[in-house]
């Protein structure tokens, strides 16, 4: 007979068709060591087969009443052990714990941090204070910086560094952009702002990225000069200055920015000027379980046939659709109509500009 143990939490089996029962006692989360201790009614001869998770690495160790197994198996496999037991045997195991990243499946550059099994939280500072009252009321939390880890190393035992004094908690040295902070195991953070993913780049993957960033920042700068008016929907005053409308539409947010969708349709007014060629530019964001198909419209009239494909990117972007110079002749005002197709919803649009060219 065998027996095959996955878990290491402190627990009790009692197998009594062999007449044995099993107790489990163990240092963790935190510690790493674990001990299975037999109770048997008489000597039995089994096999009891112990995993060695992936994560515990060079420093796994067992052993049977403190005499060490030779030849423990590779990481993500069982310690298989086949002897007469007897009660009071027990089975030690020591297994480190070591840093490392766990990248998204499709975006290697977003990792979270993890210690062994735990995930590491960066930990960003208090929560706000929380109010009372129907809706929460009073202003927004302001923005919270989130660091980027900037650093040659994919190894995070080469950029974190523990904390004296909290075991378990580790700071990054150096390679925190915009600053380096704290982590600790995701479980200890109560009432705090934290991240558990991080973006990681080498120096020249963020120097590009840092180019990037820059050049959006120009583009954004060129669009404020030539902006006609802008709309940020999901805001009371300002959707009420552009006429919404609409039915079976919802407020959305995203990081704090709000916007607007439904499974419907919606419109604003918006300001044209007639007397130069006229772009609209949508702000949607990245991140959706499933397809998005909708329609625009201007005064009626289609503009656009829009779909937004399976993304789990965390990411803002803007589409821009030219003005048919037809759509915007003599007139002052146009009415951009969002509205679903296919039984699909429409993607959360986030900002509306119409921009001179």
């Amino acid at each position: 007979m065998s027996l095959l143990n996955n878990v290491f939490t402190p627990s009790i089996v009692d197998w009594a068709a062999e007449g044995a029962k099993l107790s489990m006692d163990t240092t963790f989360p935190e510690g790493d060591s674990a001990k299975l201790t037999l109770t048997l009614t008489a000597p039995k001869t089994l096999t009891i087969a112990v995993r060695r998770p992936r994560w515990a690495g060079d420093g796994f160790r067992a052993s049977v009443n403190g005499t060490f197994v030779d030849d423990v198996p590779a990481p993500g496999s069982y310690v298989q052990i086949r002897r007469a037991w007897k009660s009071g045997d027990a089975i030690e195991l020591t297994m480190p714990k070591t840093l490392h990243l766990e990248p998204l499946a499709n975006d290697p550059q977003r990792a979270a941090i993890m210690w062994g099994p735990l995930v590491m939280a960066g930990d960003l500072g208090p929560e706000p204070p929380r109010t009372s009252g129907r809706g929460g009321g009073g202003q927004p939390p302001a923005p919270v910086a989130v660091p980027v880890i900037v650093s040659a190393s994919a190894n995070p035992s080469d950029w974190l560094k523990p904390v004296e004094g909290k075991p378990g908690t580790f700071r990054t040295n150096g390679v925190g952009t915009d600053r380096d902070v704290e982590l600790s195991p995701f479980y200890r953070l109560h009432r705090r702002i934290y991240m558990a993913y991080f973006d990681v780049y080498t120096p020249a993957e963020w120097a590009r990225k840092s180019a990037d960033v820059a050049a959006a920042h120009e583009r954004q700068r060129q669009l404020e000069l030539s902006t006609v008016a802008f709309l940020q929907p999901g805001e009371m005053q300002p959707e009420r200055d552009f006429n919404q409308q609409g039915e079976n539409t919802i407020v959305a947010r995203v990081a704090q920015r709000t916007g607007r969708t439904g499974r419907g349709w919606f419109s604003f007014d918006l300001p044209v000027d007639p007397s130069r060629p006229n772009v609209l530019v949508l702000t949607y964001h990245a991140d959706s379980r499933h397809p998005r198909t909708f329609d625009i419209l201007v005064d009626g009239q289609p503009l656009a046939s829009e779909r937004l494909e399976i993304s789990s990117e965390n990411r803002f972007f803007d589409r821009e659709y030219a003005l048919p110079p037809a759509l915007v002749r003599g007139k002052q005002q146009i009415t951009v109509r969002f509205q679903a197709t296919g039984g699909s919803d429409i993607a959360a649009v986030f900002g509306i500009r119409v921009v001179r060219r």
